[in-house]
């Protein structure tokens, strides 16, 4: 490490505090950042040193490695001894701020909220007749879509992506943010509200999808208010769950099979972005969590071809 470093403090109200150390500029990682709100009684922080070549990397620690289309990235784990955190080492040959996001801040949010009784789910949610739709499911399960389409015909945007269910049932987002493929707003209302740079981007990453038969696949990130859509948190009221997938019909379905239907995904994602903070009760634990906050909900297996009139039927 040289005399160009610098720091940069991030305290996520009160939740988590992370520490970035800069060799340069990594752009956009303010917005990987965003607030959100679950109280933590503890004090928390965890420090994130970039590295700028694999040899940076210490050898003291638990270290995860992995490929994301084809771009090589390291993480090093180690728990610091002073104060409840870390001190997490990271290098990847390219798309920095994307990586840092999946590989150490999504669980690393996980595994604060299942801390504090909640927990943060790969989806999409929305608010719809005093009720909260949260769609779950594997990419290209069409949630975003869905979520477009409820919001098209009434429904207030809660989040996508990352969606944060608490303790007390309250639905909010990570990241203010709408990720976009050409699938999942071409043929909506929202499509000519799009500029015609970010259309053309979206065409070309349709023809790099076709091109390598879905291998590789891109999307846009945008602000849900360049379509004219506002956010909400959602409290206190009904939530359905919903997991979109290759179901040959709308079925309701118990906490213990969608416990183990998450389950499968959990490790879907693990096999994508390595699991840099799970431990051995770390699935105990997480189930916990899940049985108390799918306990009184309704849960429902839904195919992913199903259209928004039937979803919001749902009850």
């Amino acid at each position: 490490m040289n005399q160009k470093i610098f720091w940069k403090h991030y305290d996520i109200r009160s939740v988590l505090k992370v520490s970035v150390c800069f060799e340069r500029a990594a752009d956009g990682l303010e917005q990987i950042l965003t607030p959100f709100q679950i109280e933590r009684s503890e004090p928390f922080e965890t420090k994130i040193f970039l590295c700028s070549k694999p040899s940076q990397i210490p050898t003291d620690g638990k270290r995860v490695s992995g490929k994301y289309k084809g771009v090589s990235w390291i993480a090093l784990l180690k728990k610091q001894k002073e104060i409840e955190g870390y001190d997490i080492s990271f290098w990847s040959a390219g798309f920095t701020s994307f990586l840092i996001h999946r590989v150490i801040l999504i669980p690393l949010l996980r595994e604060t909220l299942v801390r504090v009784g909640g927990y943060e789910f790969t989806g999409s949610a929305f608010e719809y007749h005093e009720k909260v739709f949260v769609l779950l499911g594997l990419p290209g399960s069409k949630k975003t879509k869905l979520t477009l389409d409820a919001v098209g015909k009434g429904a207030q945007f809660v989040g996508d992506d990352e969606v944060i269910v608490s303790r007390g049932h309250q639905v909010t987002s990570f990241l203010d943010d709408l990720e976009l493929r050409y699938n999942t707003i071409a043929g909506t209302d929202f499509w000519n509200k799009l500029s015609i740079t970010r259309k053309m981007r979206l065409w070309v990453y349709r023809l790099i999808a076709l091109f390598t038969f879905g291998k590789v696949s891109f999307n846009i990130v945008l602000d849900p208010k360049e379509l004219g859509i506002s956010g909400a948190r959602a409290e206190n009221e009904k939530i359905i769950f919903i997991i979109l997938g290759k179901f040959p019909k709308i079925q309701s379905m118990s906490v213990r099979e969608m416990s183990e239907t998450l389950t499968q995904h959990e490790k879907g994602y693990e096999y994508c972005y390595g699991a840099l903070f799970k431990d051995g009760d770390d699935e105990a634990g997480r189930k916990r969590v899940w049985d108390r906050l799918f306990t009184g909900c309704s849960l429902w297996f839904v195919p992913r071809e199903t259209k928004i009139d039937e979803v919001l039927g749902l009850t």
